[in-house]
Parts: structure tokens; C-alpha cells; sequence
């Protein structure tokens, strides 16, 4: 069973960027974060201590669980950054504070949907037969147990145009 020492103690060994791993406990519930200091995408202070959100742990978890968990950790917290600092036209359009619910009644509207304005009329459909050279199709392939080798050997460099039915 792990205790908040036990954890402390696996975690001596893990280490990210000058990160610093931290315990704490939310009433009965211990809980893991990485805390960094680093610019603030929304107040643009320079150099502030940042935290990433709370990660809870069991009391059962193994050594390897608790070390996954600061590693999942510390990948969310580095997305999060990313969708502070990833800017369109000067705007975070994948910021990790959108309001879930206006961006819900956003996405009802349909305004904010791209599109192509003929979605699914004009592709190109790639088949086995075309790319290895099999023919026949897959049934057929499988069927003839040809080696991983014949088949890249055979490939060739053309395509089937469903819409005007004809090899490219």
C-alpha cells in the first residue's frame, strides 16, 4: 500500500526539464503535480510559478502506476502550454480555457465548421490490387501467400479513380 512518503520516495527518481514534482493532499486524497515557472500565456507575467492540474492517486496504485502518472502528467501539462501559446490570426484557437459550454452552443450554429463543399464526391480510393499490383483483390491475396517481398516488388505507382472507373 502506498503512504504520501512511499510516493515521495519512487519520486526522488523521476525527473523532467526543471520541473518540480509535487505531493499533496486534497482532504483524504493524495494527489500528484509538476509546478514550473515559465511564462503566463493569459496575465504575460514572465516568470511565473505555473502548476498543472491535479492528479489523483490510490493508495493501491503499483511503482509503475505512480510513475506513469507523473509522466501523463507532465504530457498534459506540456499540451496545455501548446494551447496557450499555439496562435491563429493572434488567437489561441485551441486554448485549453475554451467555456465548454458556449463552445457547444458555438459548434451548434454551424459557423464554425470547415468544410469541403463537396465532402466525399471527388476522391481518389487507393485498393490493394492497385497498390500491389495484386489482382483480384484482397480475398485473393491473402489466399495466394505471397511474401511481404513479391508484394513490394509488384507495387505499382498508380491509383484507381472511382469516379471516371479507369487505372491512373
Amino acid at each position: 500500500m502506498q503512504t504520501k512518503n512511499s510516493i515521495i520516495e519512487i519520486l526522488k527518481n523521476v525527473k523532467y526539464k526543471d520541473w518540480t514534482p509535487v505531493i499533496g493532499q486534497d482532504q483524504d486524497r493524495l494527489y500528484f503535480r509538476w509546478m514550473w515557472k515559465a511564462p503566463d500565456a493569459t496575465c504575460r507575467q514572465p516568470h511565473k510559478v505555473l502548476g498543472g492540474r491535479k492528479w489523483f492517486l490510490s493508495p493501491y496504485m503499483t511503482k509503475s502506476e505512480v510513475i506513469n502518472t507523473a509522466f501523463m502528467a507532465a504530457l498534459a501539462a506540456e499540451e496545455h502550454e501548446c494551447r496557450e501559446f499555439f496562435k491563429y490570426n493572434g488567437q489561441p484557437i485551441y486554448g485549453p480555457h475554451w467555456d465548454v459550454d458556449k463552445l457547444a452552443g458555438l459548434m451548434a450554429t454551424g459557423i464554425a465548421t470547415d468544410e469541403r463543399e463537396h465532402p466525399g464526391e471527388q476522391h481518389d480510393t487507393l485498393t490493394l490490387e492497385t497498390y500491389f499490383g495484386v489482382e483480384g483483390g484482397v480475398s485473393e491475396f491473402l489466399g495466394n501467400r505471397v511474401t511481404a517481398n513479391e508484394v513490394l516488388s509488384n507495387r505499382q505507382a498508380r491509383y484507381y479513380d472511382e469516379n471516371k472507373g479507369v487505372y491512373q
